[in-house]
């Protein structure tokens, strides 16, 4: 995750408004529980979930996000650490609710995506429950903007998975930093949950907030229960 080591501040300007929740969503998050928020980048999330007096952790693979969480989050009593998805530092069962908004797309490799998934349900509590949002790049105001960069989509490049693209980040400076991103598909993304022991899931598509049809929907969003 070298690329947001470098686009840390930056990126973390950009994300200054609180997390968007879909309207499903909060009502999934008891008052009081025990929240992990899984690639927390500068810890907005936490602003939504205000009202629910949550028990938060955030967790991120880089180093520079999770100081850019801490100075927005310094007056808040939140628990926030580098780690990875790949090897959560938690005991079993240990949440109520994971959140995963646009961390999980950053995973490469099928053999990491199911090591992800298999941690996200050991820390999980019984009947507690998985909320993710992916891009969705199969939509088609991506393929506009992107083109050429999508065609991972559809044919595997350079010994990568189908599914796979380099994403650009302009810096301020003109700079541009490629991210990695993994694009699921809704049976792709069922498969995987079911092979780590979830028990059920729904997912959809929507784009601010609103459900949309895969072609318009800017990313997909998905709920497992353990």
């Amino acid at each position: 995750m070298q690329d947001y080591e470098t686009i840390s501040k930056h990126f973390s300007e950009t994300r200054k408004n609180p997390q968007p929740l879909s309207q499903e969503m909060l009502p999934l998050v008891p008052d009081g529980g025990a929240v992990l928020d899984v690639g927390c980048g500068n810890g907005r999330l936490f602003d939504a979930l205000r009202e629910k007096c949550v028990q938060y952790t955030g967790i991120d693979v880089s180093g520079q996000m999770i100081e850019q969480a801490k100075k927005r989050l310094q007056r808040d009593r939140v628990c926030l650490d580098v780690g990875s998805v790949l090897e959560l530092p938690f005991h079993d069962s240990s949440f109520h609710v994971v959140f995963a908004f646009a961390a999980l797309h950053h995973i490469p490799s099928r053999a990491f995506r199911e090591r992800a998934m298999e941690e996200i349900f050991r820390v999980l509590k019984k009947d507690g429950v998985l909320l993710m949002k992916n891009w969705n790049l199969y939509a088609w105001t991506w393929v506009k903007r992107y083109r050429w960069r999508l065609r991972g989509l559809y044919i595997p490049y350079r010994n990568m998975d189908r599914g796979d693209v380099w994403i650009p980040w302009k810096m301020c400076e003109g700079e541009v930093i490629d991210r990695y991103v993994h694009v699921y598909t809704k049976r792709e993304m069922g498969e995987y949950l079911t092979r780590s022991g979830f028990q059920r899931s729904h997912s959809w598509y929507e784009t601010r907030g609103k459900t949309a049809p895969w072609w318009q929907g800017e990313n997909l969003v998905t709920v497992a229960w353990k």
